[in-house]
């Protein structure tokens, strides 16, 4: 828990060699309502296959959910080509996608930019990690060529793939050690109601857990007493049916200072033959998956909750608060922070994050003042106290996709004199960007424009100082003290 926050939100399938194209066609589905992203979309010479080209075919699963083929060819003379297909969430016309192919030691990562009837995606970086031919690297533009929902796409290997059956393509259902469920277990829960609080559901008998819930309390310890409620369930989510449980827990002879974990809410995932789904781990394990959506832990590092539900459009609103104490981060006094987000289940990371507000007695120069750290002269003894320049704080780590570059949001307490101020810092990799001193505004760094581009962050990042909130949007712009 030292880090209070970190927001951070193959072996090929084939060598990278060429492999000729096919000429590909599609047929079409009417739509009463075409989500606008949909259709298919091309560059180059889709023709003559002389010169560069690509097809992008783009299958509206929702409203905010794509399925996507994409295929594109140098052309002649080496008519080296690549495709790749996958699901990605769109938000605000932009999307990332990320995979991974085998044991490869980094991702294959795709940023999607919608602008009208043209459609730019950008590879992460020209390196083989996608699976293409060999010199194919995916940096193009493409141009909607028509709006109609294709309902099928041709692969590189001629096979015929339609969209409503991807979901189960190339992707057998993973045999697990975990048996199924039926009917009696299905109508122990209640349809979720979407877009307000849930409430706890009915005791599961123990005879159902341990018949279709085996492995799920020794998930909770086996010094644990649990009880099980049935919340609620949402069928067909993406291919998958979940159910939402309540776990209650007692156990005994714990001590005072021990960590404890309780009100927790947990979904599990079924596939559509309602099998349990299952992850498989790099060395071999199979461990059920399972998503914590609520939850309280209070201890000897401090505290944290999350407490989270399904809004209308089934996506997460979650609220995550935390105070680390000593035990986590050596410090005297606590972070404390209050994030609101949004996220969905299946999906990699946030979606997008509407409030996140840090806090401590460290931003207040009126309670460091009532301290003594500043006669201390040994950096060590320092340290055991609060962050120092030598030791900074890591408050918030932020990836900006769309110019691939990482801001890192850092706190630590600078001696002036005989007072302590403190000190914020956002910085890349390695060199400081901007700096905000509190009690101090007049000496704050400002070294680099801003780019405006959109990031997760709707709101910028609120910190609570004896100055007043000083505020720092990511990817749009400087720490500063905030404008009344």
């Amino acid at each position: 828990m030292k880090n209070l926050l970190i927001l951070i939100l193959a072996l090929m399938a084939y060598a990278c060699n060429g492999t000729k194209s096919q000429n590909k066609e599609t047929a079409t589905i009417a739509a009463d309502s075409i989500p606008h992203y949909g259709g298919i979309y091309a560059f180059g010479d889709t023709l003559q296959h002389e010169r560069a080209y690509g097809k992008a075919y783009i299958y509206p699963e929702n409203d905010s959910t794509l399925i996507f083929y994409v295929f594109i060819s140098n052309g002649a003379p080496s008519y080296n080509s690549g495709s790749i297909d996958g699901k990605i969430s769109v938000h605000n016309g932009k999307a990332t996608f990320r995979t991974r192919f085998g044991d490869a030691e980094t991702e294959c990562v795709l940023y999607f930019d919608f602008r009208g009837d043209t459609l730019t995606i950008v590879q992460k970086n020209d390196e083989c990690q996608c699976g293409f031919g060999n010199g194919v690297y995916l940096e193009d533009e493409f141009s909607r060529i028509t709006s109609e929902i294709p309902s099928y796409f041709v692969t590189i290997t001629n096979d015929k793939v339609y969209f409503k059956e991807w979901e189960t393509m190339g992707t057998e259902d993973v045999e697990t050690p975990y048996p199924g469920i039926d009917s009696r277990f299905i109508d122990l829960f209640p349809d979720l109601v979407l877009g307000q609080e849930h409430e706890r559901g009915k005791l599961i008998p123990q005879e159902m857990i341990d018949e279709f819930l085996p492995d799920v309390p020794e998930m909770f310890g086996n010094d644990v007493q649990s009880k099980f409620y049935a919340t609620g369930k949402i069928m067909d989510y993406r291919g998958m049916n979940l159910f939402i449980l309540d776990h209650e827990g007692i156990r005994e002879n714990e001590g005072t200072y021990d960590n404890h974990t309780d009100s927790i809410r947990f979904v599990l995932r079924y596939n559509k033959n309602n099998q349990p789904v299952a992850t498989m781990t790099e060395d071999g394990n199979l461990p059920r998956t399972i998503d914590y959506i609520q939850s309280r832990y209070y201890g000897e590092g401090g505290e944290e909750s999350l407490h989270s539900y399904f809004d209308q459009d089934t996506t997460l609103l979650s609220v995550q608060q935390a105070s680390n104490f000593d035990i986590s981060t050596d410090y005297q006094f606590p972070l404390i922070s209050h994030k609101e987000y949004r996220w969905r289940i299946g999906d990699e990371g946030t979606i997008e994050i509407t409030k996140l507000e840090l806090s401590s007695p460290f931003y207040d120069r009126a309670c460091l003042k009532k301290e003594k750290w500043y006669t201390e002269t040994d950096e060590m003894e320092c340290q055991r106290h609060y962050p120092t320049i030598k030791s900074q704080c890591p408050l918030l780590t932020f990836y900006n996709n769309e110019v691939s570059e990482i801001r890192i949001l850092r706190f630590y307490l600078k001696r002036i004199g005989d007072e302590l101020f403190p000190v914020f810092e956002v910085s890349d990799s390695e060199d400081t960007i901007d700096q905000y001193t509190v009690g101090k505004p007049d000496e704050n760094i400002q070294q680099s424009d801003v780019p405006s581009v959109s990031s997760i962050f709707k709101s910028p990042v609120i910190i609570k100082t004896s100055d007043g909130d000083v505020e720092w949007f990511p990817g749009k712009g400087h720490i500063k003290l905030k404008e009344q």
